[in-house]
């Protein structure tokens, strides 16, 4: 299946931006879980432009893209903090195999998603304020099911195929990006 070709062609970055989650105490620490929704704040803007830009609902019909990015600002407010409004550049897609390589990151943090949300809770993140962002993401499994239903099945060239690969692995990069930023925001203070 190629939903399994992918995880194993993107294990490696998907560990480390796992283990970047962990070191800036997303689940273990207020503060942390604050830089870990700037990060994610950043990376959903980030798809989000991405997917805007490629007319993603064009390239894949009958999937709309969740926007994100304004439930994590929301949570970033409640928690008393914002990220910037800087401009920050689009993640290229070019094609519906680039598209599913960006869902395929997007749709499958789901998963973690349902994991951090009882662990980011009893940090005393309450759950009518600051968890909006996993609370949405975690409360809809049959989506991921359904995202890997529809890569499974996606007629894709060779050159299609390359670029799933990578834009999953780009986006995994941009992830890690972020992550390391608010490390390096925290190690500067």
């Amino acid at each position: 299946m190629r939903h399994a070709r992918l995880r194993a062609q993107t294990q490696a970055p998907h560990e480390r931006a796992e283990a970047l989650a962990d070191a800036l105490g997303a689940t273990t620490t207020l503060d942390g879980y604050r830089a870990f929704l700037r990060a994610m704040h950043r990376f959903h803007r980030r798809a989000e432009a991405g997917l805007d830009r490629a007319e993603a609902e064009r390239l894949l019909p009958g999937w709309a893209p969740q926007r994100r990015a304004s439930l994590i600002a929301a949570d970033l407010r409640a928690l008393g903090d914002a990220d910037d409004d800087a401009p920050l550049p689009a993640l290229a897609i070019d094609g519906a195999g680039a598209a599913l390589g960006l869902l395929y990151v997007v749709e499958g943090s789901a998963l973690g998603a349902r994991m951090l949300l009882p662990q980011v809770r009893a940090l005393g993140a309450p759950a009518d304020r600051a968890t909006s962002f996993l609370e949405r993401h975690a409360a809809a499994p049959e989506r991921w099911r359904a995202f890997l239903s529809r890569l499974d099945a996606a007629a894709l060239d060779a050159t299609q195929e390359h670029a799933l690969t990578a834009s999953a692995r780009g986006a995994f990069a941009a992830v890690i990006e972020h992550l390391q930023e608010q490390q390096e925001r925290r190690d500067a203070r």
